[in-house]
């Protein structure tokens, strides 16, 4: 339970879809920014599901995926000596790719009394003279917190009287249960100019080894991460780029009998780890992750002590201070690639290590 990959295939049709443009003769070069017929489906499916309405000749970037979007994104907006603020815990590839700009990630932080929403007046406590962009991701890895639209409206707030550009990372965008709502900052009309988006294929329709996103934002800001693009990629692979399209066309059919497996594996996975002593999970509105709390169920035991016994027994995790110091006490575990009696028979192992670890004490030093 360890990784983000999903046990789904990708559907047939859009297997199909790629086969069929090998045949066809989608084995060339394709435009750097992508076929104009995938940008103009994007541009539907922006302005059908977010309620974004953008031109896509000249705000829609097609990329290799959402990390190659978030690549074009910080070195497009940041240069060395800059910050960018990044809401904790936090997925680790955003501290990396910021350092290997020359930037610094500046981060604050969030409690589960909070939400794992830190505070609008925090985020803007921590702008200076060097801040340039605010980093956030909802649905958000590793807590599976969905941001509002008020909570979004607030820190919007900030940074248009700032001017710092809002970088939503919304890969998970499709992954919602219980009603809850996502909301694209670029929806949002005072954000437009400031909020740039990143978006992917692999959670929504079970693409993850197909490497295949899109990156949205204001003309002269695409024009520049498209520089960038040429340079590192050139282009995403043409007949990735039709099956893409035939992905988008069938948003609806193709996503929601994946919806529809998470959540049932979502409230199998906290309903079993809420029976484990000491331990507390709260049920996320997002992703396909859980992050519970194990510091009463294992006290004396860091987050990487415990995934460490965890392996042992057979199951992965991510310790929580993987995601940033505020994780401590945390594990992450992903419901993506397991089935109903694996994640049984998981927690069975969990709880296992659990009653050897309190029956034993903690280790003397």
């Amino acid at each position: 339970m360890q990784q983000g990959d999903l046990s789904m295939d990708t559907p047939r049709e859009i297997m199909d879809a790629a086969s069929d443009a090998l045949e066809r003769g989608y084995t060339k070069y394709a435009p750097a920014a992508g076929y104009p017929e995938l940008r103009n489906a994007v541009a539907k499916k922006l302005r059908d599901y977010n309620q974004i309405d953008l031109d896509p000749e000249t705000q829609i970037l097609i990329t290799q995926g959402s990390t190659e979007a978030l690549y074009l994104a910080v070195n497009a907006l940041l240069d060395p000596g800059e910050e960018a603020i990044i809401p904790a815990p936090y997925y680790p590839p955003y501290d990396s790719l910021i350092k290997a700009s020359g930037a610094t990630p500046r981060y604050v932080g969030a409690t589960e009394d909070e939400g794992w929403l830190p505070a609008p007046k925090a985020i803007e406590k921590a702008v200076n003279k060097r801040t340039r962009a605010l980093l956030i991701n909802t649905p958000n890895n590793p807590t599976g917190t969905v941001y509002p639209r008020k909570y979004l409206e607030d820190i919007g707030r900030t940074a248009i009287d700032h001017d710092l550009p809002i970088l939503s990372d919304e890969a998970y965008e499709a992954l919602v249960f219980d009603g809850a709502e996502h909301v694209s900052p670029m929806s949002i009309p005072s954000m437009r100019d400031n909020a740039i988006g990143l978006f992917s294929f692999s959670k929504t329709f079970a693409m993850t080894g197909w490497r295949l996103g899109y990156l949205c934002g204001p003309e002269e800001f695409i024009k520049r991460a498209g520089t960038i693009h040429n340079l590192v990629l050139a282009h995403v692979s043409s007949h990735i780029q039709i099956a893409g399209l035939r992905a988008l066309q069938g948003w609806d059919r193709f996503s929601a009998p994946i919806v529809r497996e998470l959540d049932e594996r979502r409230r199998t996975l906290v309903d079993e780890l809420n029976t484990l002593d000491g331990m507390s999970c709260k049920l996320p509105q997002g992703t396909f992750y859980v992050f519970p709390n194990f510091r009463d169920a294992a006290p004396g035991l860091t987050s990487q002590e415990l995934a460490d016994r965890f392996l042992q027994a057979g199951v992965g995790s991510s310790p929580g201070t993987f995601f940033g110091s505020g994780g401590d006490g945390y594990q992450r575990l992903s419901y993506s690639k397991v089935g109903i009696p694996q994640i049984v028979e998981g927690v069975k192992r969990m709880k296992r290590v659990i009653a050897q670890y309190a029956s034993a004490g903690p280790l003397e030093n």
